[in-house]
């Protein structure tokens, strides 16, 4: 491994490592999230020889990492609303077990959430995801029986299960920016699962599936596999997603919370199509596609409408967009060479661009030449 050092100054005593990839680099930099003031951006990173979450200025100054103090690989993580405070997973080391951690966003005062709620059971917590209103914390729980979509009140710390009236495996989940529901995908049914989206009201745990007519918009030829992939728009009329079928690649749908309106936004793309994100005024959706031979970011109106690849290098993977607050930039992440999906065992950066593709910079290193 080849890499360039040198130290910066602390911020809250953490020595800030200023770490650039070279040629013949395996540095993993994945997954961007950007803080909501729109200053910051998280990711996670292997520069320190362990899975951790670092946080870095957005312009790719002050990088600093989150999770020094933990051995244990740390990943799937979520800023909490005032940026003061983020969630993340911490897997135990050799073990498919995991705990979820809060931990001030300078560094300071981590705190096992899992084993406050007496969760740490050697089971698997992961995937934090804070609710728009800051009150509260959304989670999976792998129990001994049947894993769950949990949440948890951050004020009292009452743990509500959210899918226990639910026979199915869940998979992946988004609040509403209201706060009153989340939208759980899951493989349900006890005879051979097929995939859905189940509205479920946090209050009253009613849920409603808002993707009957699936198989009917995707054909007949096809087997539905899972749905990997969900973002609410941030108007709350609708739910952008990913599908997986039997025979082709992955598309991306939208559909209305009602359950009506449901489209294939992504059908004249060829390969595969998926990891939709609304924009933050709710018109565009950036997403990675396969359509020109390798994957890249790409943004289209919400109805499917102009569509535009926003990267185009053949020898690389653009992926796993993320907008800024403003709306105005994308960040994303670059793998190099052969990696798998994500860029988890693979060397890679996070890049920032311009909306509409230009003023690409890659914030974490330098490409291998």
């Amino acid at each position: 491994m080849q890499f360039q050092t040198s130290v910066s100054s602390a911020r809250s005593g953490n020595t800030q490592f200023d770490i650039r990839q070279t040629q013949g680099s395996t540095i993993s930099n994945r997954t961007p999230h950007w803080s909501p003031s729109g200053q910051y951006i998280a990711f996670e990173s292997t520069r320190s020889g362990n899975p951790d979450i670092w946080i870095m200025d957005a312009d790719g100054s002050n990088p600093f990492n989150l999770t020094q103090w933990d051995e244990n690989a740390n990943q799937s993580f979520s800023w909490s609303p005032d940026g003061r405070q983020i969630a993340f997973t911490s897997q135990w080391a050799g073990s498919f077990s995991s705990d979820i951690w809060l931990v001030n966003s300078d560094g300071t005062e981590p705190i096992n959430l899992s084993a406050q709620l007496g969760l740490s059971d050697g089971y698997i917590n992961c995937t934090p995801l804070w609710s728009p209103d800051g009150n509260s914390l959304a989670f999976f729980d792998d129990s001994p029986s049947k894993g769950d979509i949990k949440m948890v009140s951050l004020s009292s710390f009452d743990v509500t299960v959210l899918t226990g009236n639910l026979a199915q495996v869940d998979m992946e989940f988004t609040w509403s920016p209201d706060s009153q529901r989340i939208a759980v995908s899951s493989l349900v049914g006890s005879e051979g699962f097929r995939p859905a989206i189940w509205m479920i009201d946090v209050e009253s745990l009613n849920s409603r599936d808002i993707t009957i007519s699936l198989q009917e918009q995707v054909g007949s030829e096809y087997t539905l596999k899972f749905i990997p992939y969900v973002d609410w728009s941030p108007t709350g009329s609708e739910i952008a997603f990913a599908v997986s079928y039997m025979g082709a690649n992955l598309d991306i749908f939208v559909a209305s919370t009602e359950g009506n309106g449901l489209t294939n936004l992504t059908s004249n793309l060829e390969g595969t199509s998926t990891y939709p994100v609304w924009s933050p005024d709710g018109s565009k959706i950036a997403f990675h596609s396969e359509h020109e031979g390798s994957f890249d970011v790409w943004v289209m109106d919400q109805d499917g409408a102009n569509q535009m690849g926003l990267t185009s290098d053949n020898n690389t993977k653009e992926w796993f967009p993320a907008w800024s607050p403003d709306g105005k930039r994308i960040a994303f992440e670059m793998c190099y060479e052969s990696c798998s999906f994500g860029g988890v065992n693979g060397p890679s950066d996070i890049w920032i661009m311009d909306a509409d593709g230009s003023n690409k910079t890659n914030l974490t290193g330098q490409a291998p030449q």
